[in-house]
C-alpha cells in the first residue's frame, strides 16, 4: 500500500522545468518557410502504434512533415513512383501514371466466416464495427463490404434492418405559419433605429 501510496505522490507531483520539446522550428537560410524538426525519439514510439495523419494532429503539425520526419530518420520506407517515363522506339516518351491500387483482402470468404463465429464465441455482444477491429487485431485486412456480406452469410440479416420502417407525425395546426418560431431581435433593433421606437413628440404650434 504504501508504493501505492508513493506513486500517486509523484503523479501528483508538479513537473520541475519547462516541458521537453518535441517539435521546434529550425530556420535553415533558404527560401521558404522554416523547417519543423520532430524529436528523433518521439517520432519513433509514435510511429508504432499512430500513422502520420493521427501524429500530424497531436503536434498540430502536416501529415506531409510527419512523413518527411519519418523519411529522413529511416522510421518508414519510401513509396514507389508516381509517375515513369517510357522511351518509345518512335522516339517519344510516354508517362505513365500508377494510381494507388486498392488494398487486397488477406482472407477468403471460409476463413473470414469462421474468424467471425469464433469472434462471436467469444465476444456475443460484438458488433460490425467490433468485428472490423478483432480481424484487424489478427492480422488481417477486409472491405466493409466483406465484412458485411460475410456477416450477413454466419448470422443472417439483422431482423431491425428488415422490418424497419419510418414513422411520420401528421400535423394539425390552424394556418401555414403555425409551425414557424421567430425570435425577434427586439433590442438590437431598438438600439439601432431608435427614432422608430421613441414615442412620437408633439407638434408645436
Amino acid at each position: 500500500m504504501r508504493y501505492l501510496d508513493d506513486a500517486r505522490q509523484c503523479a501528483a507531483d508538479p513537473i520541475e522545468g519547462p516541458p521537453p520539446t518535441v517539435l521546434h522550428k529550425v530556420l535553415t537560410g533558404k527560401k521558404g518557410r522554416p523547417k519543423y524538426v520532430i524529436d528523433h525519439k518521439v517520432l519513433a514510439g509514435a510511429s508504432k502504434y499512430r500513422g502520420p495523419k493521427g501524429i500530424a494532429q497531436a503536434l498540430e503539425c502536416s501529415a506531409k512533415t510527419v512523413r518527411r520526419r519519418l523519411l529522413e530518420h529511416k522510421l518508414a520506407e519510401p513509396g514507389g513512383s508516381v509517375i515513369t517515363s517510357v522511351r518509345l522506339p518512335d522516339g517519344r516518351t510516354l508517362r505513365i501514371h500508377h494510381g494507388n491500387q486498392p488494398r487486397q483482402a488477406t482472407l477468403t470468404a471460409g476463413q473470414l466466416d469462421n474468424l467471425l463465429h469464433n469472434a462471436k464465441t467469444l465476444f456475443p455482444g460484438f458488433g460490425r464495427a467490433m468485428l472490423q477491429g478483432y480481424v484487424r487485431s489478427q492480422g488481417h485486412y477486409v472491405t466493409d463490404k466483406q465484412l458485411r456480406e460475410s456477416y450477413w452469410r454466419v448470422f443472417g440479416m439483422p431482423t431491425d434492418w428488415v422490418r424497419r420502417t419510418i414513422e411520420r407525425k401528421a400535423y394539425s395546426v390552424a394556418g401555414p405559419n403555425s409551425l414557424c418560431h421567430h425570435d425577434g431581435q427586439h433590442g438590437l433593433y431598438s438600439t439601432s433605429h431608435p427614432s422608430l421606437w421613441a414615442p412620437a413628440q408633439p407638434t408645436p404650434l
